[in-house]
C-alpha cells in the first residue's frame, strides 16, 4: 500500500506554510525501496497519535533514488537530499557505493520566490516575536538565537506577556519552549501551566518542569492530582514519562493514581510508559508493589507487577 519495503529515511513534519493546506502538519518520509516519498496524516488516538497513509507525495520512478533527508526553508520550500545509488543496502565494501552523483532537489509551490533572510539581524525582542511566525523555521531559528544569547529583562517580560496573552496553542507552546531553552522556565510557570484548560499546555508544562529531575513537593503533589483527575490520556502519558525523571522513592503516590484508570488498559502508550516508571518501585519496596497491585485496573500491569515480585522473591530465596 505504501510502496516498496520497510527502509525509510528523512522524516519531515511540514510546517513551512507556503505549500497548500493539504500538506501542512503532514509527515513526509522517503520510502527507499519504493523510490518515493510517502505522506502520512497524523491522527489523534488515545494518549498520542497514529499515522494514516495519505497519497504519495512523489514517485521518482527510478530505483537509484534514495532521498535521505528533507528540510523546509524560510520560504516554505523544501530541499531533498538524494544519495542516488544503485545499491540500497549496507555493506562494508569501499567500492560498493557510487559517491559521485548525489543530488539536491528543491520543491517549490506556485513559483514561491526565494528571499534573503538574516534572523541574527533581529533584536532579541524580535526573536521573541518570531515565535508567532506562521513558518516554524523562523520560530526555531529565533529560539536558537535566544538560547545562545540568554535574553535580558526586556525579552523575559515580553516572553511572559505574550505567553499569557496567547490564544493559539502553537504560539503558546513555542513561547514555553523558548523559556525552557533559555533556562528560564520556573516552578511557577509549571504549576500555572499544569492547570491550563488546554491539554497540550498541561502536558508540556509537565515535561518542562521535570527537565531538572529535581521536582519540589508541590510539583509532585500536582502530578498526583493530574494522574488521578485529568481527563486527558495525553496528560497522563506525560505524567508517566515525567516520573522517570523523579527519585524512585517519590513515585508511589503518582503511580497509584495512574494505575486506577481502567480506560487506559488498551492505550498504545500508557501501560508500558507507566511500567517503565513503576518497575524500580516494585523492585525496591514489595509493600508498595502489593499496594499498586491492589489498586491497579490495567491487566497487563497487574501481570508485570506479579511477575516482578515473584522473580524478586525467587532470587531472595536462593
Amino acid at each position: 500500500e505504501a510502496g516498496g519495503g520497510h527502509a525509510h529515511a528523512g522524516l519531515m513534519m511540514y510546517q513551512g506554510g507556503s505549500w497548500p493546506e493539504a500538506y501542512q502538519d503532514r509527515a513526509f518520509m522517503n520510502n527507499i525501496h519504493g523510490q518515493r516519498i510517502n505522506m502520512d496524516v497524523p491522527e489523534r488516538k488515545g494518549s498520542g497519535y497514529v499515522g494514516r497513509h495519505g497519497p504519495d507525495f512523489l514517485n521518482f520512478n527510478d530505483r537509484w533514488s534514495q532521498v535521505l533527508n528533507m528540510l523546509y526553508d524560510h520560504n516554505g520550500s523544501v530541499y531533498l537530499v538524494d544519495w542516488y545509488d544503485a545499491n540500497q543496502c549496507h555493506h562494508r565494501r569501499d567500492d560498493g557505493h557510487d559517491r559521485s552523483n548525489g543530488r539536491i532537489y528543491k520543491v517549490v509551490y506556485d513559483e514561491e520566490p526565494w528571499t534573503p533572510v538574516d534572523v541574527s539581524a533581529h533584536r532579541p525582542e524580535g526573536w521573541v516575536r518570531l515565535q508567532l511566525h506562521p513558518n516554524e523555521w523562523f520560530a526555531l531559528q529565533a529560539r536558537k538565537r535566544l538560547m545562545e544569547h540568554g535574553g535580558n529583562e526586556a525579552t523575559d517580560t515580553l516572553l511572559n506577556r505574550l505567553m499569557d496573552e496567547a490564544t493559539d496553542t502553537l504560539h503558546r507552546l513555542r513561547l514555553m519552549w523558548t523559556l525552557g531553552a533559555m533556562g528560564k522556565w520556573t516552578e511557577a510557570h509549571g504549576l500555572r501551566g499544569m492547570s491550563h484548560t488546554d491539554e497540550d499546555v498541561r502536558a508540556w508544562s509537565i515535561q518542562l518542569s521535570l527537565e531538572s529531575r529535581n521536582p519540589t513537593a508541590q510539583t509532585l503533589k500536582k502530578l498526583e492530582t493530574l494522574a488521578a483527575e485529568d481527563p486527558s490520556a495525553m496528560v497522563r502519558l506525560y505524567v508517566a514519562s515525567a516520573l522517570q525523571r523523579t527519585p524512585v522513592v517519590s513515585r508511589f503516590p503518582v503511580l497509584k493514581a495512574l494505575v486506577s484508570h481502567a480506560e487506559d488498559a488498551e492505550d498504545h502508550n500508557l501501560p508500558l510508559m507507566i511500567w517503565y516508571a513503576m518497575e524500580p518501585v516494585v523492585g525496591q519496596d514489595s509493600s508498595q508493589g502489593i499496594s499498586l497491585l491492589q489498586a491497579c485496573k490495567i491487566p497487563i500491569l497487574r501481570e508485570f507487577i506479579t511477575r516482578r515480585m515473584a522473580t524478586q522473591s525467587l532470587v531472595a530465596s536462593r
